[in-house]
């Protein structure tokens, strides 16, 4: 049995601002220099973020993030 959640956009962009002011933050568990299962369900995040908004700074990270990990 599925469940639909609505939500407002305004609601999901300030979720999503919430989420991104995190990833930049000062403590290891809280940003994607360090790469453990936090990181990785963070970045799949970043990805549902930029899908649901198309926001560029999404990918800009994203982009960034795959260059300097290895990342074609």
């Amino acid at each position: 049995m599925g469940t639909d959640v609505i939500i407002q956009r305004d609601e999901l962009v300030q979720g999503l601002d919430k989420l991104w002011n995190k990833l930049h933050g000062r403590e290891e568990h809280d940003n994607l220099d360090v790469w453990e299962w936090v990181q990785g369900v963070a970045l799949y995040g970043v990805i549902k973020a930029y899908e649901e908004t198309g926001q560029e700074r999404y990918f800009s990270f994203l982009q960034k993030w795959c260059e300097d990990n290895g990342g074609n």
